[in-house]
């Protein structure tokens, strides 16, 4: 009688915790009674199978530490049970608890044991759930190829099953994981499928299934810089005017982009401002702290393009500030970032603290990646040795019984066969170790040769920039040791000054931010003019710069640029060392798709036969090359010497 009653208060307790009507706290309340229950009572897979509902409904809860403790009391019944199904299911719910307070590492282990179980029983509706939480994991430690490898099992689990929502999920982290690796073309591709899906099953009206897909794309036209089709994009989104009352959080998200694309549109826009100010206000009340600090940052650099540095450095101030609360590298790198353009007498120290976390974060995506290599090939090995020892049990009661019914002739027999068998299991295993070794020595290769490489870039950078502007600073201050007037000296001082960019640039190269030096016209064409107007003021030559106004900057990339620059240097230095001239002619021309660059002087010139190439020569062509363009150098003596560049666009 007391068994029954035990029952029925089960059966009440599950049924009002899982009420999506009853209140939050009392369905917390009732689930923690429902498991008390159910530990309780009889071990059998009825009860095992009701404690796994009521893990769901405190994951559904936001209820972790509970999460964690059912999940270990269904492993514990499972394993008495010695039913693979149930333990399947703890190794599962663990995972999601450990994704959920993202201890990534832990999450992959618990996940990759419970597919060995779901694998085995063929069970494709939890195996697509689950390689869709893989995916995810893989996702939050840039292992992009395999996040994409979990996210395409996921997807075709799931078409197998018909789970129209479940292919959405997969489509939609495959283009989380693209987006993560920039390849916005195939993301787009995948986002697109996940639309083309939602409209031709109808599934408009659940979940805002479209509208997530919507702000996916139009954040891929953000990062693209398409400020035009990200506007479009976001609006669309925003149509669907139940988004606010039922998504807020969705809905925030959404009006921050718009708001952002429309500022970045058009400057003046006062409309971005309220659209700001709304989203933060929603973020606010829901206490979306990742969130809020993405919009104080927008918020940020809206004022700063207006000039109001105030309000401009109390967002800043204020992301960074949750940034550092919050200790979301994720967060508190955009912040850094954005707070070092407002408070630029701190950019020093804003700088190095963006440094020392960025190779920080780099270490750790290494570090997980590396764990999860070694959980899955551990976890390989330990049921490899499960399913021998099992073998091995039942290859021995097989000769027990042989033993027993033929005799001790052809127990020597099989004991035999069982011996070859082991060893070749044995050559096999050491064929395998010597394979896994190779590998590893090829890795290794790999990673020195691209140290060489870098090693390279930076004797480069080193010999064309900083080098050539120590020597030009270097012949112009001694000029002060044969004539020390006051005059002489105020026409050196801008070149001391000249020390401390020199500085900022051994810096760029040794943290290697100078990747994004010339991203737009006007820098590149500035800093050309101003390299020029500099030699024009120290040197006797006479100089004649031309740049082709056709030329779209823009469709050139970063590191083109930067060669393009160190080409530059490096021909203007060897001239005013060696060439003796009294012209300099520079041009930049475009030629159909190519960019054409020509440096002639009217000096000294040499004999291209008896001229050795130094490494001024060398870097000339490597930059070349390194822009799949080429370089030639024409000269003879005492007719001039022409350098000349072709980089396609």
């Amino acid at each position: 009688m007391i068994a029954e009653t035990n029952k029925d208060s089960t059966a009440i307790y599950m049924r009002k915790a899982e009420n999506i009507k009853v209140p939050y706290g009392l369905r917390v309340k009732y689930t923690r009674k429902a498991v008390g229950c159910l530990n309780l009572q009889k071990n059998d897979s009825a009860n095992t199978d009701k404690l796994i509902r009521m893990a769901r409904n405190f994951y559904l809860l936001n209820s972790w530490g509970d999460l964690k403790v059912t999940s270990r009391i269904v492993f514990k019944k499972a394993r008495l049970q010695k039913n693979e199904y149930f333990i399947g299911q703890s190794y599962r719910w663990l995972g999601i608890y450990y994704k959920t307070i993202s201890h990534n590492d832990s999450a992959f282990y618990y996940l990759l044991k419970a597919e060995k179980f779901f694998l085995n029983k063929k069970d494709e509706k939890l195996l697509a759930s689950l390689y869709l939480d893989k995916s995810t994991i893989q996702i939050n430690v840039f292992d992009i190829f395999g996040a994409e490898r979990s996210a395409i099992k996921s997807l075709i689990y799931s078409k197998r099953i018909n789970d129209k929502l479940g292919v959405y999920d997969a489509l939609i982290n495959l283009g989380i994981a693209f987006n993560a690796s920039e390849d916005y073309k195939k993301s787009n591709f995948y986002i697109f499928k996940a639309i083309r899906l939602i409209s031709e099953n109808n599934l408009e009206g659940q979940f805002f299934l479209k509208e997530i897909c919507l702000n996916n794309l139009g954040n891929n036209y953000l990062y693209l810089k398409d400020y035009k089709k990200a506007s479009k994009t976001f609006k669309k989104a925003l149509l669907n005017k139940k988004l606010r009352k039922h998504n807020p959080k969705l809905y925030s998200t959404i009006v921050d982009n718009f708001a952002y694309v429309e500022f970045k549109l058009n400057n003046n826009n006062k409309g971005s401002l309220s659209l700001f100010l709304e989203a933060l206000k929603i973020k606010d009340s829901l206490r979306l702290n990742a969130e809020i600090i993405y919009c104080k940052n927008h918020l940020s650099e809206y004022f700063f393009s207006k000039k109001d540095t105030l309000l401009s450095f109390k967002y800043a101030n204020e992301a960074l500030k949750l940034a550092r609360k919050k200790g979301n590298y994720n967060d508190l790198l955009p912040s850094l970032k954005q707070i070092s353009i407002v408070d630029f007498k701190n950019y020093s120290s804003y700088s190095s603290e963006y440094i020392k976390i960025f190779d920080s974060l780099y270490r750790k995506q290494s570090i997980a990646k590396n764990k999860f290599a070694a959980i899955a090939y551990e976890t390989e090995e330990i049921t490899t040795e499960k399913d021998q020892a099992i073998k091995q049990k039942w290859i021995f009661l097989s000769i027990a019984v042989l033993l027993f019914l033929i005799g001790i002739l052809l127990f020597m027999v099989i004991h035999q066969r069982t011996k070859q068998k082991e060893m070749r299991l044995l050559q096999d295993q050491q064929k395998a170790n010597e394979e896994i070794y190779q590998l590893l020595q090829n890795q290794q290769n790999k990673m020195d040769e691209g140290r060489q490489l870098e090693k390279k870039r930076i004797a480069q950078d080193l010999h064309d920039g900083i080098m050539n502007r120590l020597t030009s600073t270097r012949l112009n201050l001694h000029v002060i040791a044969e004539n020390s007037e006051t005059e002489t000296i105020k026409k050196c001082l801008p070149f001391i000054d000249g020390i401390q960019e020199i500085e900022k640039e051994i810096r760029n190269i040794a943290h290697d931010l100078n990747s994004n030096v010339f991203t737009n016209k006007t820098s590149f064409i500035g800093i050309v003019e101003s390299f020029i107007e500099e030699q024009k003021s120290i040197s006797s030559s006479n100089y004649h710069l031309e740049i082709d106004a056709s030329i779209n900057w823009e469709q050139l990339a970063g590191f083109k640029k930067i060669h393009l620059f160190r080409i530059l240097q490096e021909a203007i230095q060897n001239i005013e060392k060696h060439a003796r001239a009294k012209n300099i002619i520079v041009s930049i021309l475009k030629k159909e798709r190519h960019l054409l660059v020509e440096i002639f002087d009217d000096g000294n010139g040499f004999s291209s036969k008896n001229k050795k190439k130094g490494i001024g020569l060398q870097n000339i062509y490597s930059r070349a090359k390194s822009c799949k363009g080429s370089a030639e150098i024409k000269s003879r003596l005492n007719e001039g010497t022409t350098v000349i560049v072709r980089i396609p666009i």
